[in-house]
């Protein structure tokens, strides 16, 4: 039989040895999620030249996957932390307005509508908006935060994006809204800007606003808050019940 004090270093070693299988894991884990959606934005990429709408790869929700698909691979918090922060609200927004309409047969806004004729590649396209963020909510929770300063590095990607999409895309496109709003968003946006007549300055710095000030930013200190806060109450549940 073991004595107490052989038990508890059996105990110990065993901790020990799980722990860094644990941690060998992790890389795996991370690599595997990471390569999953970097395929996916291949084929968005792929699908989008085919249909000849290349510019269509420009769009947040799709460059935040890919961010997030090398953040995942090189293991990089901060890449991690910019893909959740510039996604968590817009998905969170379009996944509410579709389940909505799943859930009840009616748009709780309709920015979505357009899933309604949408192809089985198309809803493929669209499926990151239901995966992307809870897996970078996974990925932050094994890196133990997100970076506290990944909103400005969010903005600046935005600003960035708009820039393009205002001088380099066609505006029938309207890639990231930099045009005018989203079907189904115009009454939401004439509360803030006149629709009628329409001014794309008073557009463009209503949009920045929003989304810097009105999303980024409390998504970013929310996620800085919780994460941490989460895990230590999962680690604390551990071991009482352990």
């Amino acid at each position: 039989m073991l004595s107490k004090h052989g038990a508890n270093d059996f105990f110990s070693n065993s901790m020990v040895a799980a722990g860094k299988v644990a941690g060998r894991r992790r890389p795996l884990v991370s690599t595997v999620l990471g390569l999953a959606l970097i395929a996916h934005f291949i084929f968005v990429s792929v699908r989008s030249l085919y249909l000849g709408v290349p510019e269509n790869v420009l769009w947040i929700c799709h460059l935040g996957t890919l961010i997030g698909g090398f953040g995942a691979c090189l293991q990089n918090r901060r890449l991690i932390s910019l893909a959740l922060v510039i996604c968590f609200g817009h998905h969170a927004f379009w996944v509410f307005d579709t389940l909505s309409w799943l859930i009840t047969g009616r748009f709780a806004v309709g920015a979505t509508a357009y899933l309604q004729n949408r192809s089985l590649g198309g809803w493929i396209q669209s499926a990151n908006h239901f995966f992307l963020v809870p897996v970078l909510l996974v990925l932050a929770v094994m890196k133990g935060a997100i970076d506290k300063h990944a909103w400005i590095w969010s903005s600046l990607l935005f600003l960035l994006l708009i820039a393009i999409s205002l001088f380099l895309l066609p505006p029938a496109s309207n890639v990231n809204c930099a045009h005018r709003p989203w079907p189904g968003l115009e009454q939401l946006v004439s509360h803030f800007v006149p629709i009628e007549p329409f001014s794309s300055a008073r557009y463009i710095l209503f949009i920045t606003v929003a989304t810097v000030i009105g999303n980024y930013l409390p998504v970013n200190l929310v996620l800085s808050y919780a994460i941490p806060r989460c895990i230590g109450a999962a680690r604390r549940l551990r071991k009482a019940t352990g």
